[in-house]
């Protein structure tokens, strides 16, 4: 079995891009294609034939982790007024998760410095400061703080001392 492991570095891919959003899918989409060629190379080196090879998986790690916390966010800002908030905050509180998961896989520090003040500038952006109540409803109260409190934790996670 034939095991291609390479070191993330992020910084220096998503800078290039004017924003977050586009760095990260441009990146990604770059990083799942490098796998892929390299997956090829090796095959053809090793000279494996179809009937012989398992199976083989192109994984991008770090860089794919990032795109599910982006469209995470971003269907946290799509739901808002469409889905019930309680779903969203349950949503926010997985991310939250995520990216707590993240963080222990981004190592270099100048990644961590990069993207995590880019990652709260865009949640920030995006996900709504207050619940939005669906169509012709009412957001209760407990619910309006929960969701506050939840977005909070949210921000909290993508602070760089946590």
């Amino acid at each position: 079995m034939i095991k291609l492991k390479s070191q993330p570095c992020i910084t220096f891919p998503i800078a290039l891009y004017p924003d977050l959003r586009q760095g990260v899918e441009l990146f990604t989409t770059d990083s799942k294609r490098v796998s892929d060629y390299a997956i090829s190379e090796s095959l053809f080196l090793t000279k494996s034939r179809d009937d012989c090879v398992l199976r083989t998986e192109a994984r991008t790690g770090v860089c794919e982790t990032l795109k599910k916390i982006a469209d995470e966010i971003d269907y946290i800002n799509r739901e808002s007024g469409v889905a019930d908030p309680s779903r969203l905050i349950a949503r926010m509180e997985a991310l939250e998760k995520e990216i707590f998961v993240f963080k222990d896989n981004v190592t270099d520090p100048a990644d961590k410095e990069c993207v995590f003040p880019q990652l709260k500038q865009y949640a920030d952006e995006q996900i709504p400061k207050r619940a939005a109540p669906k169509k012709d409803e009412f957001v209760s109260a407990e619910i309006a703080i929960a969701y506050t409190r939840e977005r909070g934790l949210l921000m909290r996670s993508m602070n760089l001392e946590n």
